[in-house]
């Protein structure tokens, strides 16, 4: 008995040290303070509203090309323009959608005449396993980073969003890109910021991430609809270097833009710096969606926009069908590598049959 005695005091001894330390945890977080976070109250700005311009991506791999190390890729970026009309409503006002293919592949003669696929395919190498998904998102990417370039052209004094944060991998032609939209934006008085669904960072050296440790400080349980405060926590450049991987433009917030808002959800404000509480008001305008409050409803319509890819992917499927038989490249190569939608190649007999039919 004495022996069971010592073992539940040592369990427990170490349930004590646990609660310990996270109680010791819970008072260092809140004692955190400039410059770890600096907390940006504001409110949601009178006056018409800017126009909120986003763009997002997606694709769908149709067909693995098992000899070549391959995928043919369907991909969609798209871009919505939201503004308010005079009765104070949301309206869509642009949208714009564009589809192309691409061939995914490990191997760089493929892509000789592209600045930046070569060496991007050079590092994602060492991530066995995953190369071609990670080369297919850097496609994405780039057409991303194309079609924001034309919006920062194109508008004067309006919100331009991108889908994620504003980070940068160590490339000079990445580099370039970035710059790039961000200079467009400055000369057309643009703000620009990325905004993440979700984020998995740590810049506060919690073991908790980020939005779950500001959730928990300003005792707002995320996903309850808490009536809670507005305002943008900014992390110093210092912590978040300190733990990113990539090169970080603009400055990294988490914000509750609404006083029911689902979580605090990350901001990097790209341009302009400078009046942080005016740009937050100004994102504020259109984060009032009963559905999703908090987060900007235009990148959920983009979202949709972009996702969609996937839904019609038999109609694209069905033209590389068709210009396969041209070719006269094999039949059996075709039929084993198409994918279904979620980019398995089909085990199932019935569905093999459909397939044959159809080539």
């Amino acid at each position: 008995m004495n022996r069971v005695i010592k073992d539940i005091e040592g369990i427990l001894a170490y349930v004590k040290d646990y609660y310990a330390e996270r109680a010791e945890s819970e008072t260092k977080e809140s004692e955190l303070t400039t410059p770890d976070i600096t907390e940006v109250p504001f409110t949601v700005s009178k006056g018409a509203a800017k126009p909120f311009v986003c763009v997002d991506g997606s694709f769908a791999n149709l067909v693995h090309l098992q000899d070549l190390d391959a995928n043919i890729a369907i991909f969609r970026v798209s871009t919505v323009e939201y503004q308010f009309d005079s009765d104070g409503h949301p309206v869509l006002a642009r949208h714009h959608v564009f589809d192309k293919f691409s061939l995914v592949s490990t191997n760089v003669d493929f892509y000789l005449r592209d600045p930046i696929l070569p060496e991007i395919i050079q590092i994602v190498r060492q991530f066995e396993g995953r190369e071609l998904d990670l080369i297919a998102y850097y496609i994405m990417y780039l057409i991303e980073q194309k079609a924001l370039i034309a919006a920062a052209r194109r508008y004067q004094n309006a919100i331009l969003a991108r889908d994620g944060a504003l980070t940068v991998f160590h490339l000079k032609e990445l580099k370039d890109l970035m710059d790039e939209i961000i200079d467009h934006c400055k000369k057309n008085g643009n703000i620009f910021i990325g905004v993440s669904k979700d984020s998995n960072s740590h810049y506060l050296d919690e073991n908790r991430v980020d939005e779950a440790m500001l959730s928990s400080r300003y005792n707002l349980p995320t996903g309850k609809h808490i009536l809670g405060p507005t305002l943008a926590a900014h992390i110093s450049p210092t912590r978040v270097q300190k733990h990113h991987h990539f090169d970080v433009y603009g400055d990294v917030y988490f914000a509750r833009l609404h006083p029911f808002a689902d979580k605090f959800f990350r901001v990097d404000v790209g341009t302009p710096k400078d009046h942080p509480a005016e740009i937050f008001g100004e994102i504020a305008k259109y984060c009032s969606w009963e559905l999703t409050p908090g987060f900007p409803f235009p990148l959920v319509e983009v979202h949709k926009s972009a996702k969609a890819i996937r839904d019609v992917s038999e109609f694209y499927v069905q033209q590389i069908i068709e210009t396969w038989k041209e070719f006269n490249i094999p039949k059996e190569v075709l039929l084993g590598g198409l994918l279904d939608r979620n980019g398995v190649v089909p085990d199932k007999f019935h569905t093999k049959l459909d397939l044959i039919s159809r080539i």
